[in-house]
């Protein structure tokens, strides 16, 4: 057999081969493009995905932090407005001031004493000037307390306490009923001090009575708390301490006012 008679055979081979050969680059070539495009289709889905999730978080966090920028600006409105009710309530007991000056020389266990006897005692106490106060401005610092920090309110608390006693023992005059005053058993200079502990001497040399002289520095400590309160300022362990003792002072103060069956002041 010669080369001439293989030469077809060869041709014939060799077409199949190429023709297989293309076919199966043609068959890869497509598979690779119809992966790729499954591929392409599938990250795009995730693409869109992702980007509905970073929209979704967006907003979202756009949501909360709005609702937390919201409920601060409700709660810092609020804080002025329990900062005014506060300061009106100052205000109201500022009236006091003149029972609070003529209470500072009057010799109270005397005066008690001479006014349960004696109607000319009482018709004098009774011609001293003594303005009512108004108990719904009073109250209005009550609404204010959950909105005003710890020392704030201990400071509001001593200086109410000590311009209400001082009234209060002026209508015991009046009426020659201060033997229901009943006494502290100390717990007005210990409310004092904690909040000015600079005046524990003064209070240890001159006795409760001369709380009175100390109601400016009470009131200009209610306005100091107030003002750092407005500023952010966080008090700290000792502050906290202080006012806790002068808030449970004040919560015993007024229960033993209960119990005597003496008006509240």
């Amino acid at each position: 057999m010669t080369l001439i008679d293989w030469f077809p055979a060869l041709t014939t081979t060799s077409v199949l081969a190429l023709a297989m050969w293309l076919a199966k680059n043609l068959l890869l070539t497509r598979l690779t493009r119809s992966v790729q495009c499954e591929f392409d289709a599938k990250l795009e889905k995730l693409r869109a995905q992702l980007r509905t999730s970073e929209a979704q978080l967006a907003a979202l966090q756009s949501g909360t932090l709005g609702a937390i920028q919201s409920r601060r600006q409700a709660l810092d409105v609020r804080r002025l407005a329990a900062v005014d009710q506060l300061t009106e309530a100052i205000i109201e007991l500022n009236k006091a001031r003149v029972t609070v000056s003529f209470m500072q020389v009057i010799k109270w266990p005397a005066a008690s004493k001479a006014t349960e006897s004696d109607p000319k005692a009482r018709e004098l106490f009774k011609s001293l000037p003594l303005q009512e106060l108004s108990v719904e401005i009073l109250k209005g610092a009550l609404k204010a307390r959950p909105f005003l920090t710890e020392p704030v309110w201990a400071a509001y608390s001593a200086y109410q306490y000590t311009c209400m006693t001082a009234v209060l023992k002026h209508k015991a005059l009046i009426h020659g009923a201060g033997k229901f005053i009943k006494e502290d058993e100390g717990r007005l200079h210990k409310m004092i001090v904690a909040l000015l502990p600079h005046f524990d001497e003064f209070l240890k040399e001159h006795g409760e009575d001369a709380a009175c002289y100390l109601v400016e520095s009470l009131e200009t400590k209610v306005h100091t708390e107030v003002q750092s309160m407005l500023r952010g300022e966080e008090a700290d362990v000792e502050q906290l301490k202080n006012a806790a003792k002068v808030i449970e002072l004040a919560g015993e103060l007024r229960a033993a006012q209960d119990k005597a069956a003496v008006p509240k002041v």
